[in-house]
């Protein structure tokens, strides 16, 4: 039990805050709901997602396998890939770049590193989708998310995108598909609710 006061030395009023507990599968809100550790598989898919929260958060570590820099996390809801998806990406690593497209089968939500990346180097990012079991046409999603990782020993990448899916359904699945190469061994894909 965790206890604060009022700031008042003098008072003996104090409010009880709930503990958090130490299993992992909670952390000031956030409900884990899954986890993977995918490897050897460029796709990460969370169904059946339960519709009793008003927003998701992910939260991922890892790399791929690609012969490349890097790889993008892509990201779709509902097994839809047609071309309604939109996205504002802003890049920074040494040189800035801003980009806006629209009409994609996917948001590309940020990168992670390839094989030829900065060795050992393992990328972060978070992804946000609020508002996720509104059923209404009106409320199309959005995703905000955030990622960072190492490309080489002296540069960093850090990813920033706004992203938007032309649908009012319900998210009941999110699928994060590796543009190459595959998932490594040790990442860690976790999704929330809160």
């Amino acid at each position: 039990m965790v206890w604060i006061s009022n700031g008042d030395s003098g008072s003996s009023v104090r409010t009880k805050l709930n503990t958090i507990p130490n299993d992992g599968t909670s952390f000031l809100g956030l409900q884990r709901l899954d986890r993977a550790t995918p490897s050897g598989t460029a796709v990460v898919t969370f169904s059946s997602i339960v519709q009793t929260y008003d927003h998701l958060h992910i939260k991922l570590f890892g790399a791929s396998t690609a012969s490349a820099t890097f790889a993008s996390v892509l990201l779709t809801f509902n097994n839809d890939t047609s071309s309604i998806y939109d996205q504002s990406i802003a890049k920074f690593n040494g040189t800035s770049s801003l980009s806006n497209s629209a009409a994609n089968a996917s948001i590309k939500a940020f990168d992670i590193p390839g094989a030829t990346a900065a060795a050992n180097a393992g990328g972060s990012g978070v992804i946000d989708i609020p508002g996720y079991a509104i059923n209404a046409a009106a409320l199309q999603k959005s995703t905000t998310s955030q990622g960072a990782w190492k490309n080489s020993t002296s540069d960093m990448s850090v990813f920033g995108n706004a992203g938007w899916w032309r649908s009012g359904v319900p998210i009941t699945r999110i699928d994060l598909t590796l543009s190459n190469g595959n998932w490594v061994a040790g990442s860690l894909v976790c999704l929330y609710g809160y």
